[in-house]
C-alpha cells in the first residue's frame, strides 16, 4: 500500500496510474519511496470514459525495485504507448501539466520569471515540444556545417591536384598533335608558294585584256555623254530665247507691297468692324432705355387719363349738385303743397334732356382696330430688320468668300502653256524609257496599289554623291527591271497579267528575306579606320521618296553584301583583313569568288544606273508639270466659285434694297397710324366724359325722383346735405387738380426724355448706317487686294516653274558635266594603267607559260595570297605553342596516366556527393525550422489572445478594484518570456498584497488550464489560502470554465464542497485510508 495516505494520496494515485513521471509531483525521491511495504509490489488501476463512449482500463505495477509496468485494457504498454492512447481515446495530453494544478503551483504563479510564463504559455499552445526539437535541429545544423567545410577543403584539394595532373597529361598529349601539325602547315605553305607564281603569270595576262574592255566601255560610254551634253545645251539655249517671265525680285516686292497694304486693310477693316459692333451694342441698349422710356411715358399718360376721368366725374357731379341745390333753393317756400312736385317734375325733365344726349361708341372700336393695325406694322418692321440682318450676313459671307478664292484672268493661257510642256516632257520620258529600257514596254501594267512597279523606278540617289553612281551602277546591273510588290497574292496576279511568262522576276517585300550583312557589327570600326574612303551603300538612296521606308528592305536585298571603297588598296586591303567583298569607284568588284576587274565590261553595266538617274530626273519633272496642272484647275476651279460667291452678294444687295425700301413704307405707314390714334383717342375721351355726363345726371335724378316719390321731403335738411356733399366735392378735386399737375410735369419729363432719346437713337443708327458703308468700303478694297495678290501669286508660281525648270536643266547639266569629268578621268587611268601593265608585266613573261597559268589556275592570287597569310600565322601559332610547351618545366615530374586521373576523378565525384548530401539536409532542416517557427508563430499568437483574455475577466472578477493584463518582451517572439501587467506597471508585489498575488497566479492558471480543455482536471487545494468570498468566486469560477470537464477538486471549505456534484470523503486509520461517497 502506499505510505502517507492522506487526501492528495488518491489524486497522487491517479496521476501514477496515468503515466505522470515526475517525482516532485509524488512527494519522494526515488519510485520506491512510494510503496508502504518494500517487499511487496503495488497497483493501481483507473476506469475511463473513451470519446467514442466506451470504457477503458489504465493501470501502474511498482515492483520494490522502483520498476513500472503500464497496462491498458490489462496489457502491457510502454509509456509512450499509455500517453498515446490517453490522448487519441479520452482526449487527455500527458505532456500538458496544467490538468493537474497544485496548491504551490498557484501561490508561486504571480513570482515566476518571464521565460517560465511564456513556457507554461507554450505548454498550454502545444509548442513547447515544436520549440525543443527546433533547439536540437539548431544544434545538428551548427554540428554539419563544420564536417561540411573539412569535406568541402577536402574537395578544393582533390581538384587542384587533379587539375595538376590532368595539364601534365594533356601537355604531352598536345605536344604531340602540335609536331604533327607543323609538319602538315610547312608542306601546305610550299605548295601555295608555287601555285602564286603560277596565279601571278594567269593574272597579269588577264588584266590586261579586262583593262582594255574597260577602256573601249569608256569610249563608248563618254561619247554617248558628249552627245547628252549637247542636246542638254541645246535645251537651255531654247529655254534662254523665250520671252523670259517677270523678275521673281520685282513680283516679290509687289507681292510684299500688296501684303503690308492688305494688313493696314484688315486692320482698319477690324477697327472699323470693332467699332460697329459697338455702336450696334449702343444702339440696342439705346433703343431698350427708348422702349423704357416711352412705357414709362404711356404709363404716366394712362396714369394721367384715370386721374382725368376721376376729375371729370367729380366735376360733372358737382355741376348735377349744383343745379340741384339752385331748384331747391328757388323751389321755396318749401311749405306750398306743389313744391314737391315741381321739384319731381324739373328732375324727370333733366333726365329727359341728359337722355336725349349722343353717344359715341365707335370711338372705342376704332381705337382698338388702330392698335392692332400699329402692333402688326411694328411686327412686320421688326420682321423687316431680321431679315435684313440675316441676308447682311450673307452678304458678307459670299465677299469673304469670293475673296478668299482670289479669281485671276491668266488661268487659261497659262493652262494651255503648261499642258503643251507637259505633254512634251511625256514624250521625252517615253522615248527616254523605250532608248535605254525597251524591257519595260513587255511587263504587265500595275495591277493594284500593293503593285510597286519596276524597281528602275522606285529609288531617288543622293545628288551630292554622284562620284559613287557608277559603283552602284555595277552592283545593280540586270536588276533594275525586277518588278517589286507586297505580297505573294499580288505577285500571282502579276505573272496572270503577264503574257509572256517568263523574263519577269517579281520581288514580293512580305516573304523577301533579307540577310544581315557581315559588315554591319564592324561598320563603327570600319568608319573609324578608313573614314570618308569607304561608303555604304545605302548611304546613295534619297529617304525622301515617298515609298522609301516601305522598299528599304528592297534596297537591301539588291545590294547584297557589298561595300563601296575609293581604290583598289583600300579594297585589298578590307578584304584580306575582315573578309568583306567591296566594289571600287573604279568599277573594280573584290571579293573572294570574283577577280579584280570583274568578269564582264563593267562601265556599260554602269551607264545602266546613270539612264535611270536621267529617266528619274524626266519622271520628276513630268511630276512637277502636274502638280502645277492640278493647281491651276483648283485656281480655275476657285475662280469660277468666286464668280458664283460675287453673283449671290449682288443678288442679296437687290434684296436688302428692296427691304430697305418696304420698311421706309412701313415707317410712313406707322406714322400715320400714330397720328390716327392720338385724334382716335381724343374723340374716344370726349365720347366717356359725354357718357359719364349722362350718367351722372341720370342717377342724380333717379335718385332723387324716388326720394320725392316715397317719402315727404324736409327739403331744409335737403338742402343742407346736398351743400355738405358739394363742399366734399370741391375739396376733392382741388386735391385731384393738385396731383394732376403733378403727374403733367412728370408725363412731359417723361415725353422729353422719350424725344431725347428717340433723337439719339436716330444719330446712332445715322452712325451705324456710316460705320457699315465704311466696312464695306474696306471689304471691296480688300477684295480689290485680294484679287491683286492673287494674280501676282499666280505670275509668282508661273516665274517660279520656269525658273525651276531652269535650274533643273541647270543641275542636270552640271551632273553631266561632272560624270562627262569622271569618265575622262577614269578613262585616262585606265590607258595609264594599261601603259604601267605593259611596260612591267608583260615583256618577262613568256607567252606559253602565260597561256599554260590561264588554263591551269583556278583561283586568284589574292585568294592564294590571303591563305599563305593565314597559313604562315597558323604555323607561327603553332611554332609559339610548342615552344611554350617545351619550356615548360612545371610538370616534368609528375608521373600520371589515365588509370590514375580516373580513380582521382572517382573519388572526387564521392566527396561531392556527400557534400551535397550534408548540404541538402542543412537545407531540409533550416526550411523546416522556417516553416514550423511560422505555424509556432502563429499558434501562440492565437493562444496569447485567448489566454490573455480569460485572464483578465477572470482576474476582473477576483479582484474587482484592480486590472492587470498578461503583456509579451518581444511581441515577435512569445517565447522569450512574459509578464504581469497590474494598472499599467510591472511591478506586481508593489500593486498587489500577498492574497492578491495568490489571486493573480490562480487568475493565470484558470486561464491556462481553460485554454489547454483536458476532459480531466485534479485541483489540490488551491483555495487553502483564500478567505470565504474569495473561495464563493473560485468556486463558481471552476463551475464556469470546467463544468464541460471531470474535476477532482481537493477542499476543506463548505463553499466549494456545495458547488461539486459528488462528495468523497476520505478516511484513514492506522494500516489504510478509505474513500467513501456521501451523498448531498
Amino acid at each position: 500500500m502506499l505510505h502517507d495516505v492522506g487526501k492528495s494520496n488518491l489524486l497522487e494515485a491517479i496521476c501514477f496510474a496515468m503515466g505522470s513521471s515526475v517525482l516532485a509531483t509524488f512527494r519522494v525521491k526515488q519510485w520506491k519511496d512510494l510503496l508502504n511495504c518494500a517487499e511487496k509490489e503495488a497497483s493501481i488501476k483507473l476506469t475511463l470514459t473513451t470519446a467514442s463512449q466506451g470504457e477503458a482500463s489504465v493501470g501502474v505495477t511498482l515492483a520494490p525495485s522502483g520498476h513500472r509496468v503500464y497496462y491498458v485494457n490489462n496489457r502491457a504498454k510502454a509509456k509512450k504507448e499509455l500517453k498515446r492512447f490517453l490522448r487519441a481515446s479520452c482526449g487527455i495530453n500527458m505532456d500538458v501539466s496544467l490538468w493537474l494544478i497544485q496548491q504551490n503551483l498557484v501561490h508561486k504563479m504571480a513570482l515566476k520569471k518571464e521565460d517560465e510564463l511564456a513556457s507554461y504559455l507554450c505548454e498550454a499552445a502545444g509548442t513547447k515540444y515544436f520549440l525543443e526539437c527546433r533547439q536540437d535541429a539548431s544544434l545538428a545544423i551548427a554540428k554539419f556545417k563544420p564536417t561540411l567545410a573539412a569535406i568541402q577543403s577536402s574537395i578544393a584539394h582533390l581538384e587542384a591536384t587533379l587539375q595538376h595532373q590532368t595539364a601534365a597529361f594533356t601537355r604531352k598529349v598536345d605536344l604531340q598533335k602540335l609536331t604533327h601539325a607543323i609538319a602538315l602547315q610547312e608542306a601546305s605553305l610550299q605548295r601555295l608558294q608555287t601555285e602564286k607564281r603560277q596565279a601571278l603569270e594567269a593574272e597579269a595576262a588577264r588584266a590586261l585584256a579586262t583593262i582594255t574592255d574597260h577602256i573601249e566601255t569608256c569610249q563608248a560610254a563618254l561619247d554617248d555623254l558628249h552627245g547628252q551634253q549637247h542636246a542638254m545645251q541645246d535645251e537651255l539655249t531654247r529655254l534662254v530665247k523665250k520671252t523670259p517671265p517677270k523678275s521673281l525680285d520685282v513680283i516679290e516686292n509687289a507681292m510684299e507691297r500688296c501684303s503690308s497694304t492688305i494688313e493696314e486693310v484688315k486692320y482698319v477693316l477690324a477697327a472699323a468692324t470693332a467699332q460697329e459692333t459697338t455702336l450696334q451694342t449702343q444702339l440696342e441698349a439705346m433703343r431698350q432705355d427708348h422702349d423704357v422710356a416711352r412705357l414709362e411715358r404711356d404709363a404716366s399718360r394712362d396714369s394721367m387719363d384715370t386721374q382725368e376721368q376721376i376729375i371729370a366725374k367729380l366735376t360733372f357731379e358737382r355741376r348735377a349738385l349744383a343745379w340741384y341745390s339752385k331748384l331747391v333753393k328757388d323751389a321755396q317756400p318749401w311749405t306750398a303743397p306743389d313744391t314737391t312736385s315741381c321739384i319731381r317734375k324739373s328732375l324727370e325733365a333733366k333726365m329727359a334732356d341728359a337722355s336725349d344726349v349722343p353717344l359715341a361708341s365707335g370711338s372705342a372700336n376704332r381705337l382698338a382696330e388702330n392698335g392692332v393695325a400699329m402692333e402688326t406694322m411694328r411686327a412686320e418692321l421688326a420682321q423687316l430688320e431680321t431679315e435684313m440682318d440675316d441676308l447682311r450676313q450673307k452678304a458678307a459671307h459670299a465677299d469673304r468668300a469670293a475673296l478668299k478664292r482670289a479669281p485671276t484672268s491668266t488661268i487659261p493661257n497659262d493652262m494651255d502653256r503648261l499642258r503643251r510642256e507637259l505633254q512634251q516632257q511625256q514624250q521625252t520620258y517615253a522615248d527616254h524609257e523605250m532608248r535605254h529600257f525597251p524591257g519595260l514596254h513587255a511587263q504587265p501594267p500595275r495591277q493594284g496599289s500593293g503593285d510597286y512597279g519596276a524597281l528602275v523606278s522606285l529609288f531617288r540617289l543622293q545628288p551630292h554623291l554622284s562620284a559613287w553612281w557608277p559603283a552602284l551602277g555595277l552592283v545593280l546591273d540586270g536588276q533594275l527591271l525586277h518588278r517589286v510588290c507586297d505580297t505573294a497574292e499580288t505577285a500571282k496576279s502579276i505573272l496572270n497579267a503577264h503574257h509572256r511568262r517568263c523574263g519577269l522576276l517579281i520581288w514580293p517585300l512580305a516573304q523577301l528575306q533579307v540577310r544581315p550583312r557581315a559588315w554591319d557589327s564592324k561598320w563603327s570600326q570600319l568608319q573609324r579606320e578608313f573614314g570618308d574612303r569607304i561608303l555604304d551603300p545605302l548611304q546613295l538612296f534619297s529617304s525622301d521618296y515617298d515609298c522609301a521606308l516601305e522598299l528599304w528592305p528592297c534596297y537591301r536585298r539588291a545590294l547584297g553584301a557589298w561595300l563601296f571603297v575609293d581604290s583598289d588598296a583600300t579594297a585589298k586591303h578590307i578584304l584580306q583583313r575582315f573578309g568583306i567583298p567591296c566594289v571600287t569607284k573604279t568599277l573594280n568588284m573584290h571579293s573572294s569568288g570574283v577577280l579584280t576587274g570583274g568578269s564582264s565590261p563593267a562601265q556599260a553595266r554602269s551607264t545602266g544606273l546613270l539612264n535611270a538617274v536621267q529617266l528619274h530626273a524626266l519622271s520628276d519633272r513630268v511630276s512637277l508639270l502636274r502638280r502645277r496642272e492640278a493647281e491651276l484647275l483648283q485656281r480655275h476651279d476657285d475662280h469660277e466659285q468666286a464668280m458664283r460667291h460675287r453673283d449671290e452678294h449682288a443678288r442679296i444687295q437687290n434684296t436688302i434694297q428692296q427691304l430697305e425700301h418696304e420698311k421706309s413704307l412701313v415707317q410712313a405707314r406707322c406714322a400715320q397710324l400714330d397720328e390716327e390714334h392720338i385724334e382716335l383717342k381724343r374723340d374716344a375721351k370726349a365720347a366717356v366724359h359725354h357718357q359719364l355726363q349722362r350718367r351722372v345726371f341720370v342717377d342724380l335724378g333717379t335718385s332723387r325722383t324716388a326720394f320725392c316719390k316715397t317719402t315727404t321731403p324736409d327739403w331744409h335738411q335737403e338742402l343742407a346735405r346736398v351743400l355738405a356733399s358739394l363742399q366734399a366735392k370741391n375739396d376733392q378735386l382741388h386735391a385731384l387738380e393738385h396731383e394732376r399737375r403733378f403727374q403733367q410735369a412728370k408725363l412731359r419729363a417723361a415725353g422729353e426724355r422719350c424725344e431725347t432719346l428717340a433723337e439719339e437713337v436716330a444719330d446712332l443708327e445715322q452712325a451705324l448706317h456710316d460705320a457699315k458703308s465704311y466696312v464695306l468700303q474696306h471689304q471691296d478694297k480688300l477684295g480689290t487686294l485680294e484679287q491683286e495678290r492673287a494674280d501676282l501669286e499666280v505670275q509668282l508660281g508661273a516665274a517660279k516653274s520656269q525658273h525651276e525648270v531652269y535650274r533643273t536643266l541647270l543641275q542636270d547639266k552640271r551632273q553631266l558635266d561632272m560624270r562627262v569629268a569622271l569618265e575622262e578621268e577614269e578613262l585616262l587611268q585606265w590607258n595609264e594603267k594599261k601603259a604601267a601593265l605593259v611596260a612591267t608585266s608583260l615583256p618577262r613573261q613568256r607567252p606559253s607559260s602565260r597561256l599554260q597559268g590561264t588554263s591551269t589556275t583556278a583561283r586568284s592570287s589574292a585568294e592564294i595570297l590571303a591563305e599563305m597569310e593565314a597559313t604562315e600565322t597558323e604555323l607561327q601559332q603553332l611554332q609559339a605553342r610548342s615552344t611554350r610547351l617545351v619550356n615548360d618545366r612545371s610538370l616534368e615530374h609528375q608521373h600520371v596516366n589515365a588509370e590514375v586521373i580516373a580513380r582521382k576523378q572517382h573519388k572526387l565525384v564521392e566527396c561531392r556527393d556527400h557534400a551535397a548530401s550534408i548540404d541538402v539536409s542543412i537545407a531540409n532542416l533550416e526550411t523546416g525550422i522556417s516553416v514550423t517557427s511560422d505555424l509556432s508563430a502563429k499558434v501562440q499568437e492565437i493562444a496569447f489572445a485567448s489566454v490573455g483574455a480569460t485572464f483578465e475577466a477572470i482576474f476582473s472578477r477576483l479582484v474587482p478594484l484592480k486590472s492587470a493584463t498578461l503583456q509579451a518582451t518581444r511581441a515577435e517572439a512569445l517565447e522569450c518570456g512574459l509578464y504581469f501587467s497590474v494598472n499599467g506597471s510591472r511591478q506586481t508585489t508593489r500593486e498587489l498584497s500577498g492574497g492578491q498575488l495568490t489571486l493573480l497566479g490562480l487568475a493565470y492558471v484558470f486561464a491556462l488550464a481553460h485554454y489547454s480543455a483536458s476532459p480531466l482536471y485534479i485541483l489540490d487545494e488551491i483555495d487553502a489560502a483564500l478567505d470565504e468570498h474569495n473561495q464563493l468566486v473560485v468556486a463558481d469560477l471552476i463551475w464556469a470554465h470546467f463544468g464541460q470537464s471531470q474535476v477532482f477538486c481537493i477542499s476543506h471549505h463548505e463553499s466549494v464542497h456545495a458547488k461539486a456534484t459528488t462528495l468523497l470523503k476520505v478516511r484513514k486509520d492506522a494500516a489504510s485510508t478509505y474513500v467513501e461517497v456521501v451523498r448531498k
